[in-house]
């Protein structure tokens, strides 16, 4: 049997009426059977279809020369025809300022190279949480036949782009501290090109860099719970991605919302727009609005059938003692106090975590009001599966941090 059709058989007979033999390969996220859902049905035959594509798929690098860069920088793109780099209206009345001078102003908006036809167009699925978005792209990626490939949490990949551009960057100021040791000849043409660098160069950029390094790793990439939430991946995103799709990058990504709602009221967000529709033209955008919350049916699943809840409102005294029990049951009772989670070489306490199982309670202040960054909620989600929070309050704008730490902090549990 081919690598396709196993993955056909695999992934319908998971999410079809007839469950067969081959589940049991794949480990089963909930006892008992899985139910049939005619949406994710309907996703598991386009991921079936890029499946077979990639098998006959190899990236190619649309680079454009210096020359022909220089040429299209020159013009101005029009109506209809424009590229998709240079995304709605609204980018030429907002750009500028600061970010501008690295990642493309409102000048910029209307004078950037083409994006090159797609070669491959990959797949953004967006819905509500508990849908089933995130299994799907995992069995695609497990059964998928591309060596060249990557799943992971958004958050955590912009955290590593971060990282190799600042890298890069100490690297470049390395090698020009050395050419201002002598002025020669080779020195000037370190400096001119690092200039050119500056200002948008195409060879030398470090976003070029850095999208050379990614693809040499992995040109297909499975991104989970695609959100943009800070501004220092929102000026980016638009370079970054057109770099990599440049290159023949194939993207999947799951999100809980549409590209139309990414980084919505973001500072300067008129510099993000460009990548809308950008993602657009290089995915497929495809709803999955399930009627099931499957999250309530593994909730059920491993409380004895007994508990459908995932969260518990109001406050009160009921509530808290139920969630307290919820927790104790999953822990099977073995509780430590104050534990300590190491991240990047400080400690974080937890109040109560399970001594066996990736289990973990936190109140609402201590992950929401302390400084805690990207970083340390991707190393809560990565050491427990599973967080309980308490005392959550009603959130409104006058607590837009907090939500913030809610939304960027809760999907990695």
């Amino acid at each position: 049997m081919t690598s396709k059709s196993v993955l056909l058989k695999r992934l319908t007979t998971i999410c079809c009426r007839r469950i067969a033999a081959p589940i049991t390969t794949i480990e089963k996220r909930v006892a008992g059977e899985l139910s049939p859902d005619e949406k994710q049905e309907s996703i598991v035959i386009k991921l079936n279809e890029i499946a077979q594509g990639l098998e006959r798929y190899s990236p190619t690098y649309n680079q454009l020369t210096p020359e022909e860069t220089a040429a299209t920088s020159a013009q101005t793109t029009v109506g209809k025809g424009s590229s998709a780099l240079n995304g709605a209206n609204e980018t030429t009345n907002n750009g500028g300022g600061f970010f501008s001078r690295f990642f493309g102003g409102s000048s910029a908006a209307t004078a950037r190279p083409e994006i090159p036809p797609v070669a491959f167009r990959g797949l953004y699925l967006w819905g509500g949480c508990g849908s089933g978005k995130s299994m799907l792209m995992d069995l695609f990626y497990q059964h998928v036949a591309v060596r060249a490939k990557k799943r992971v949490h958004f958050h955590e990949w912009m955290m590593d782009v971060h990282s190799r551009l600042h890298e890069s960057q100490l690297r470049s100021s390395s090698r020009m501290a050395k050419c201002n040791t002598a002025w020669t000849a080779a020195s000037a043409e370190a400096q001119r090109l690092s200039l050119q660098c500056e200002v948008g160069g195409h060879q030398n950029d470090l976003i070029d860099q850095v999208a050379d390094e990614m693809m040499k790793e992995a040109w297909l990439l499975c991104f989970d719970e695609f959100q943009v939430t800070f501004i220092s991946d929102a000026v980016i995103m638009r370079r970054l991605f057109s770099k990599l799709f440049e290159r023949g990058c194939v993207v999947i990504a799951t999100s809980n919302r549409p590209p139309e709602d990414l980084y919505k009221n973001g500072l300067n967000r008129g510099l993000f727009l460009p990548f809308i529709p950008m993602i657009k033209r290089f995915t497929e955008v495809v709803n999955l609005d399930s009627s099931v919350d499957y999250r309530y049916i593994m909730a059920q699943a491993a409380n004895g059938g007994d508990d459908r809840s995932v969260f518990l409102s109001p406050l009160n005294d009921y509530n808290k003692r139920l969630l307290e029990a919820k927790f104790y049951r999953m822990a099977k009772n073995e509780v430590n106090t104050h534990q300590k989670l190491e991240i990047q070489g400080r400690h974080l306490d937890v109040r109560r975590a399970a001594r066996h199982t990736a289990l973990a309670w936190f109140t609402f202040k201590e992950l929401c009001d302390r400084p805690l960054g990207a970083a340390d909620y991707l190393a809560i989600g990565k050491h427990y599966h599973t967080i309980f929070i308490e005392d959550v309050p009603v959130l409104t704008m006058n607590e837009r941090d907090q939500a913030r730490g809610v939304g960027g902090g809760v999907p990695y549990g």
